[in-house]
């Protein structure tokens, strides 16, 4: 059942947690992967061995996770440099939407939107607004000419800049599918985790059946100091909890997933745009 009570229209955060029980896509620590944390770090590379143990393959062969994963080689990560859809891109982004619309997560997120009023169409509307919202180019870099970024290159990919010493920094950059892939490509260097809030072991096997997790990594020579995302939940889960939390939401939603208390962060780019969203 994808509608969403009463008393969750009137609960941004409890919305939030009803997504966490429509995510029927979610991958499960030991059923379906195997972190391999080890030790904790500041900015060093602590980690001799990588973020992942093992993946099972046939959990990523399910059309959201398939058509998730096509579209992370159609981003340049440099600052300054133009992104342009091909047609083949384009249709890469179509069969992703269209599988993020089959699911609950996305349902509930639509049916969400509409019975706030903070959406009026249909469901190809819908889908329509969320090309625009997380696939319309934009321009985040100074240098070069074009858009050279957008919401879902910013969250999903990562990006690199330059920081006011000259060395190249990783922004954005909150999707473990990416960490996952960009770790078995040899372009990712994970360096080791942080300590969740409140929890002193610096042992990575206490927290690697979390699915909340902060790393520190290496990603095409640029170091990421600190970022922080889900583990295991699908690509639909996290488009529809952004999306909710950035078309209804403030700068911080609080809520409870998975029996953590977790706060959604949203950043606004020139006022319409999504900037960064993250756990």
């Amino acid at each position: 059942n994808a509608t969403p009570t009463a008393r969750e229209l009137s609960d941004l955060s409890l919305a939030c947690g009803r997504l966490w029980e429509l995510d029927v896509l979610r991958l499960s620590p030991g059923r379906d992967y195997e972190l391999d944390l080890q030790i904790t770090t500041y900015h060093d590379d602590r980690a001799a061995r990588p973020l992942f143990k093992w993946v099972d393959q046939s959990t990523l062969e399910q059309p959201v996770y398939r058509s998730f994963l096509s579209l992370l080689d159609n981003y340049d990560w440099r600052p300054g440099a133009e992104e342009v859809y091909t047609d083949e891109e384009m249709a890469e982004i179509d069969a992703f939407l269209d599988d993020v619309m089959a699911t609950p997560c996305m349902a509930y997120t639509y049916a969400y939107l509409t019975a706030k009023e903070v959406f009026r169409g249909t469901r190809p509307d819908f889908k329509a607004r969320l090309s625009e919202l997380w696939f319309a180019g934009y321009k985040r870099g100074r240098r070069g000419r074009g858009t050279d970024s957008s919401a879902f290159e910013h969250v999903f990919v990562g990006e690199t800049k330059r920081d006011e010493g000259g060395n190249s920094l990783v922004i954005g950059s909150h999707s473990w599918l990416a960490w996952y892939f960009f770790e078995k490509e040899g372009v990712l260097n994970y360096y080791g985790f942080k300590r969740p809030r409140g929890r002193r072991s610096r042992n990575g096997h206490e927290y690697e059946k979390d699915h909340l997790l902060t790393v520190v990594f290496e990603f095409h020579g640029a170091l990421k100091p600190v970022s922080t995302g889900f583990v295991g939940t699908s690509p639909a889960f996290e488009l529809s909890l952004y999306t909710l939390a950035f078309l209804c939401g403030q700068e911080e939603t609080l809520c409870e997933l998975g029996g953590v208390a977790t706060a959604i962060h949203v950043h606004r780019h020139r006022g319409d745009k999504i900037g960064t969203c993250h756990p």
